[in-house]
């Protein structure tokens, strides 16, 4: 461990970051654990890399009374496997990259980020997140993440891996939002899930991915390849290059009131497998449901394919809170409440 605490002052100027807390690639020694760094009533500016650079794990991070500008690397850059910083009256603007921009490492521990600022987005460009073994990552109300590819590289994914957690539970008035840099279809990759990983997500929008920009191929914005938990309740996949979901494991796989449109394919799971996702009560972008080729070949929503329960469908979207008419297969009609 260790503890810097810098009161005061401005930090501009230099060649490279203005503060580098701790950067253990230069020494070859094992990255740093378990620091603590205050900084309070200081500026950083017009340095030639980044403003604050964070590379040390499971550390304590505030600010308060802090300006960070024109620095020609991102405002501040972090490593993932760490809480999210505690803001108090701090300004990010004007520089490379505003926001908290995410150094390449893996997530292990059991984080927490809830920096909900809109100026704040936690930005991952040209480099993905890995939650792995038993991470676990909690992403509070109102949080966004931003993802893309600029130039060359490897597309950016949220990879959930091993016995890993990935909790996004958002609210009406403050989703949580998986992103990209710019709204453009194909921006980024999607949220991965591998091994016995679980996630739940709750008022989440999923946008602006579904694309391998490595090999240029469609990808969906969910891909479901765990036998672990998944949980997706009043969550919106929309504006993707690929499709919206696809389920690859056995498992308990529940996506429920949630709406899936301008995608390639809505949901799909192959036939060879026992176990259905459980895709029911939710809008497919028109009220005639989802286009299914044999259960529902007059849906004009987007399609679903293979072992995917889709009936009954809302045929409306925004949710009302009660009172919700879905459809089975044709003219019957039922009402939220009636079995």
């Amino acid at each position: 461990g260790g503890h810097v605490t810098l009161t005061g002052g401005a930090i501009y100027s230099n060649t490279r970051d203005g503060v580098r807390f701790n950067d253990a690639a230069l020494s070859g020694e094992e990255i740093p654990r378990d620091q603590t760094l205050a900084l309070d009533n200081v500026t950083l500016s017009n340095n030639g890399g980044d403003g604050l650079h964070i590379r040390s794990i499971s550390s304590t991070l505030t600010l308060q009374n802090v300006t960070i500008t024109h620095n020609s690397g991102a405002g501040f850059l972090m490593h993932p496997d760490n809480d999210s910083p505690v803001f108090t009256n701090t300004t990010v603007s004007g520089n490379g990259l505003d926001g908290i921009a995410l150094y390449n490492g893996m997530l292990e521990g059991e984080r927490r980020w809830n920096v909900v600022q809109p100026d704040l987005p936690f930005i991952l460009r040209n480099v993905s997140l890995t939650i792995r073994n038993d991470g676990m990552l909690t992403l509070a109300p109102g949080v966004t993440l931003r993802l893309g590819l600029v130039g060359s590289g490897y597309t950016p994914k949220i990879n959930v891996q091993g016995n890993a957690r990935l909790i996004a539970e958002g609210t009406p008035e403050q989703p949580i939002r998986f992103v990209g840099l710019d709204n453009t279809p194909g921006r980024w990759g999607n949220i991965a899930l591998a091994n016995t990983s679980a996630i739940t997500l709750t008022h989440c929008e999923v946008a602006y991915g579904g694309r391998d920009q490595d090999f240029g191929g469609m990808i969906p914005l969910l891909d479901i390849k765990t036998t672990g938990a998944v949980r997706v309740e009043d969550c919106t996949f929309r504006d993707s290059w690929g499709h919206g979901i696809f389920a690859g494991a056995e498992g308990d796989h529940v996506v429920r009131n949630s709406r899936i449109y301008n995608v390639s394919i809505g949901a799909q799971k192959a036939t060879t497998f026992d176990m259905f996702l459980d895709a029911r009560y939710n809008w497919w972008g028109h009220s005639s449901g989802p286009r299914h080729t044999t259960l529902n070949p007059d849906g004009q929503g987007v399609s679903v394919s293979g072992n995917v329960l889709f009936t009954p469908w809302l045929t409306e979207s925004p949710l009302p809170p009660s009172g919700v008419q879905v459809n089975i297969l044709g003219p019957r009609q039922m009402a939220s409440g009636q079995t």
